[in-house]
């Protein structure tokens, strides 16, 4: 530890070993700064960690190196156990959820018309893709409360526990005794038919099955988790990617499919020369600057290209990455991509070969697309959006990534940025 120095909470971790183990001091702060051995408090070795474990040491200097490597390595361990133990936890929460969570869906959003009609699987799925990454996101949270909201995975903890909390305890009006056993867990950033936060009700026992711990929280392994897990992700993701391309000639065409949410689903992204605030503000590095006016953003990649591998991890890593937009009550809803594999120069309507997104890799045998009414009525406006049709999965061969990867927390949008930055520039 620095001799002198008092630790704080950017350097507690690296020096653990040394409060620990180490013939490690600091100096009490007193006045004119004196450093002496009046105000010196040493921390002698503690053998009692290390029962059961001999070490062979000619000096102090080379005991306190092998104590340092032994604690560094044990901690090391801890901290994978610990980010395991996080991801399965999170993973094992939105499992358990996952049934109430599609059900909800289509008893808020299928209308008789979509009955009808038989659109009601592609609606529900388009709504479902865009509810899962908002309560992935909920869950995967670093804050137990963010913005004077405690967040999804906050909520579910608290009914684990029986701990009440405002808005979401169910009390008896009558009797004034509150049902710890049974809540109605509130999704902040996701709002339903009346433009209010969706909400529903979980029983305790919804949980009870599942190997679930309790964080409250975890910005220190989400920040390890960030890394860690989104570099093997996208690495696996990006092999099965460029294996589909291999299979299929060695170019490809890539399109972005746009989730707009319950009233227009899937949607091709297209830009204008003009410039109109909307509620659907598009991060600028999903488009390519080279698109003419009103042009569906396509993507070319060429296994031969010498940047190839840039342009893989950009496209791959769209797919696990969330956008949003503005939605009622000045809530911004984050939303996913879908993104469309065709063929070298196929159109938009063109049939595609497999599309990937959040949740894996597989053939376009339907989706939800309508009309977008927003850009009706003489609306000038800095993005337009065209409806993904003619694009099922009628040709080529596919390669699918492991299902343990369907789990991932999406990427929240700054993190995209810093880790690709203006993506769009490989392709002009």
């Amino acid at each position: 530890m620095p001799k002198g120095g008092l630790l704080d909470s950017r350097n507690i971790y690296a020096h653990t070993w040394g409060l620990m183990f180490g013939n490690a001091y600091s100096y009490l702060k007193v006045k004119g700064d004196t450093i002496s051995e009046n105000n010196k408090i040493s921390f002698g070795y503690s053998p009692v960690s290390h029962i059961g474990i001999t070490f062979n040491a000619k000096d102090l200097v080379t005991l306190t190196q092998i104590l340092q490597e032994t604690f560094m390595m044990g901690y090391d361990n801890y901290k994978r156990n610990d980010i395991s133990k996080y991801v399965s936890s999170n993973q094992e929460m939105y499992k358990a959820m996952e049934n109430k969570l599609y059900y909800s869906i289509r008893s808020e959003f299928i209308s008789e018309y979509d009955n009808r009609i038989g659109s009601v699987l592609p609606k529900i799925q388009a709504i479902y893709d865009q509810f899962s990454i908002n309560a992935k996101f909920g869950i995967f949270r670093t804050d137990y409360k963010s913005g004077g909201v405690i967040d999804i995975r906050g909520q579910i903890e608290n009914l684990i526990i029986g701990h009440p909390h405002s808005g979401s305890s169910s009390t008896n009006p009558l009797t004034g005794i509150t049902n710890i056993y049974q809540r109605s867990i509130t999704f902040p950033y996701f709002l339903d038919s009346s433009n209010n936060p969706f909400e529903i009700s979980f029983n305790k026992d919804d949980f009870n099955s599942r190997d679930i711990y309790i964080f409250r929280k975890a910005d220190r392994l989400i920040n390890q988790l960030k890394d860690s897990q989104f570099n093997s992700v996208l690495s696996n993701r990006v092999d099965a990617v460029r294996k589909t391309i291999l299979d299929n000639g060695g170019k490809a065409r890539f399109y972005l499919a746009y989730n707009t949410g319950p009233n227009t689903g899937y949607q091709h992204i297209t830009t204008s020369s003009l410039y109109d605030y909307n509620q659907y503000s598009i991060p600028s590095y999903l488009l390519n600057p080279t698109s003419e006016e009103y042009q569906v953003v396509p993507y070319d990649i060429d296994l031969n290209d010498p940047k190839i591998n840039e342009k893989l991890n950009f496209i791959v890593g769209l797919s696990m990455m969330f956008a949003r937009y503005k939605t009622g009550n000045n809530i911004f809803t984050k939303t996913n991509l879908k993104i469309i594999m065709k063929l070298e120069g196929a159109t938009a309507s063109d049939p595609s070969i497999c599309y990937f997104d959040h949740n894996g890799i597989g053939r376009l045998t339907s989706i939800y697309s309508t009309s977008d009414n927003v850009a009706v009525g003489g609306v000038t406006r800095r993005y337009g959006f065209i409806p993904v049709s003619g694009s099922l999965s009628t040709i080529g061969t596919f390669h699918t990534w492991a299902e343990d990867y369907n789990f991932f927390s999406p990427l929240q949008t700054s993190d995209f940025a810093n880790k690709f930055g203006t993506g769009p520039l490989l392709f002009i």
